[in-house]
C-alpha cells in the first residue's frame, strides 16, 4: 500500500498529550488558524474539531484557550499528509500568562510544567483535575468520532 492510499485511510488524528501539566492552562489545538496564521494552515476538517472539543469544554463551564500547532508534537506528519486534526493540552516548558493564571489559576511567569522532559517529570508530578477534565475530553472526543465523521472527513 502506497503512503497517500494509507493516509487516505486515516479519518482523523486526535492528540492528547501533556494533559495534566502542574501549572494547566486547557488549551484546545487550533485547527481554525485563527492562532496561527488563518484558515488553510491545517487540512480542512480540524476545524470541526477544535470546535467539537472547545463546545464541550463550553457546555461544561471550563475556561480555554487555543494551542497553535507548533510542528512539535505527534501530530505533525498527520497534517503534512493532509489529515485533519485536533485535541487538547496543558502546556509544557511554555510560561503561563497572566491571563491564563488568572483564568485557569496557577502562577503566572512559570513554566505550565517545570519537570518537562527532565528527570523529575514522573506521575507524582501532574495535576489530577486537569487529568480528570482530559480523560472526560478524550473520552468525548474518541466517542463522538467512532460513530460520526460528518464534517470531519
Amino acid at each position: 500500500m502506497t503512503a497517500a492510499r494509507r493516509a487516505r485511510s486515516v479519518a482523523l488524528y486526535l492528540n492528547f498529550d501533556m494533559i495534566a501539566s502542574p501549572n494547566h492552562a486547557e488549551l484546545v489545538h487550533d485547527g481554525d488558524g485563527s492562532e496561527s496564521g488563518g484558515p488553510g494552515a491545517v487540512p480542512a476538517g480540524s476545524a470541526q474539531l477544535e470546535k467539537g472539543i472547545a463546545d464541550y469544554l463550553d457546555g461544561r463551564h471550563l475556561p480555554h484557550g487555543a494551542a497553535e500547532f507548533d510542528g512539535r508534537s505527534d501530530h505533525v506528519p498527520f497534517l503534512a499528509a493532509g489529515i485533519p486534526a485536533g485535541g487538547a493540552f496543558t502546556g509544557a516548558e511554555g510560561i503561563k500568562t497572566r491571563a491564563e493564571a488568572e483564568e485557569h489559576g496557577g502562577r503566572a511567569g512559570a513554566a505550565y510544567d517545570p519537570c518537562y522532559h527532565r528527570a523529575c517529570d514522573g506521575l507524582s508530578h501532574l495535576d489530577r483535575a486537569a487529568l480528570d477534565t482530559n480523560v472526560d475530553v478524550i473520552a468525548h472526543a474518541v466517542g463522538t468520532y467512532a460513530h460520526d465523521l460528518r464534517g470531519v472527513a
